[in-house]
């Protein structure tokens, strides 16, 4: 026998309601974290000496790095890094720098996540 969501009881429209609730927060969760500039411009994550660093480029002098004591403080570095140079210097940031796609790094962003959506 089949039964529509109007003719459950009050407890189990309740918990339905939470669980599609819980579902969407997760969901937005995981969109917000795939977002993150450290997994769109998949950086190197290395260990240099005691710290772990996050480098997206050749080097330190051309590229953009975070730094941190757990590879989740440098990747989180350097998506603060990444956010300050997006927002420094000029109101243009993507012609500030090109990265390996050949454009800015918001446009390399943008580019990348459409070739992975």
């Amino acid at each position: 026998m089949r039964m529509n969501f109007m003719e459950l009881d009050e407890q189990t429209k309740a918990n339905i309601t939470d669980a599609f609730y819980r579902m969407a927060q997760s969901f937005n969760e995981t969109e917000l974290e795939r977002q993150r500039p450290h997994v769109l411009m998949r950086p190197k994550l290395m260990l240099d000496g005691d710290k772990w660093c996050v480098l997206y480029g050749e080097n330190l002098q051309e590229g953009l790095a975070g730094f941190g004591a757990t590879p989740e403080q440098a990747m989180n570095a350097f998506d603060a890094a990444w956010q300050h140079d997006a927002h420094s210097k000029t109101s243009d940031p993507a012609s500030r720098w090109s990265g390996p796609l050949g454009v800015g790094p918001l446009a390399e962003a943008n580019a990348r996540a459409k070739m992975f959506s």
